[in-house]
C-alpha cells in the first residue's frame, strides 16, 4: 500500500479498483466514463467475460480517484471516452505488467500477479463469512463452483458461528432450567 502512494493516479486508481473492487482486469482496462454514476459510487458494465452486465458499488476512496483522473484528464487535454485511454489500437490500456512488476520490485514482493489481485478481494470477502452465492455475485460469476476455491477461508467463520450457536443453545438451555428449580 505504501508503494501505491508514490506512483502515478492513472496506475494508482487501475490498482485501487483492481484490489478493492474486485472488477476483473479486462473490464478494468476498458472502463469508460460514460460506465461511471459518480452520484451513486457506482460502476455499470454491459460487456463482462460471461456476457452478463455487471453493476458494482466502488468505494468511496476509487470514487474519489476516478473523479482526480478526470479532472486530471480535462486539465491535460487528454479527456476522451475511456478512463485509461493509450495509444493502443483499442483506444484504452492493455497491459500494466512492466509498471506491475516495477511496483513489485519497489515493494519488495515476489511471485504477485495482476489477477492475485482479484483473488485477494474475494479471498477477504470469504473470510469474512460471504457465503459462496453473494461472493459469486461480487465476482461477477454466473455460477457459485466458480468461487469453491475460497470455501477453505470460510471454515474459520463457520467454526466462529458453530461456537456461538452451541453457545447460545446451552445458555438457553440454562436458563431454562434455573427457572424451573
Amino acid at each position: 500500500m505504501e508503494q501505491l502512494e508514490r506512483i502515478p493516479l492513472f496506475y494508482k486508481t487501475i490498482f485501487y479498483i483492481l484490489l478493492f473492487a474486485g472488477i476483473r482486469k479486462s473490464n478494468v482496462f476498458s472502463l469508460k466514463w460514460e460506465y461511471i454514476d459518480f452520484n451513486l459510487s457506482l460502476l455499470s458494465l454491459p460487456d463482462t467475460k460471461n456476457n452478463t452486465p455487471l453493476k458494482k458499488k466502488i468505494e468511496p476512496e476509487i470514487r474519489d480517484l476516478l473523479l482526480r483522473l478526470r479532472d486530471e484528464q480535462k486539465k491535460n487535454g487528454t479527456l476522451c471516452e475511456w478512463v485509461f485511454p493509450s495509444k493502443s489500437k483499442t483506444g484504452h490500456i492493455q497491459d500494466i505488467k512492466h509498471f506491475f512488476n516495477t511496483l513489485l520490485k519497489n515493494a519488495n514482493i515476489n511471485n504477485l500477479h495482476v489477477h492475485d489481485l482479484r483473488r485477494t478481494f474475494a479471498s477477504y470477502l470469504a473470510m469474512n463469512g460471504t457465503s459462496q452465492f453473494i461472493l459469486s455475485q461480487a465476482l461477477g460469476h454466473k455460477d457459485t463452483r466458480s468461487v469453491s476455491v475460497y470455501a477453505h477461508l470460510m471454515q474459520e467463520t463457520v467454526d466462529i458461528a458453530t461456537e456461538k450457536g452451541v453457545f447460545l443453545m446451552k445458555s438457553y438451555a440454562s436458563n431454562k432450567t434455573s427457572q424451573t428449580t
